[in-house]
């Protein structure tokens, strides 16, 4: 779980440098009329290798509630790209962020949306050695 916590916090900082139309916070909705909610779920273990060390993935669920549907695709469009191309630095303790990959590109949220609220989302998944 501390490599989980790691990883989201590097990735909030590095994404709050971008110029997107809201800050990203963790937590499932955001206030007000425009916002960008993170929602990891638990990493899945890929593989385990002869010195114990753990191959796992963790998807990361991008919301975002924006004026206009432009806007708000805009935003996860840079957000996906931003973490695929991404060099990631190798980290002596703890973990190494190997790679990001796209889940599942920016869409109409309908489990999450409703008239008043209209909710898009992104999931990318990423790839850490621990």
């Amino acid at each position: 779980m501390e490599v989980q916590s790691q990883l989201i916090a590097e990735a909030l900082s590095a994404l709050n440098s971008l110029e997107l139309s809201a800050p990203v916070t963790v937590g499932n909705a955001g206030e007000g009329d425009e916002w960008i909610a993170l929602t990891p779920s638990g990493g899945a273990e890929e593989a385990v290798y002869y010195n114990r060390r753990v191959l796992s993935g963790l998807e990361l669920t991008f919301r975002c509630r924006s004026a206009t549907p432009a806007t708000a695709y805009d935003s996860l469009y840079a957000i996906c790209n931003f973490l695929r191309c991404r060099q990631y630095p190798q980290y002596g303790e703890g973990y190494d962020w190997l790679n990001t990959a796209i889940v599942s590109y920016p869409q109409y949220d309908e489990e999450k949306s409703d008239p008043e609220n209209v909710i898009y989302k992104a999931v990318v998944k990423c790839t850490v050695y621990f």
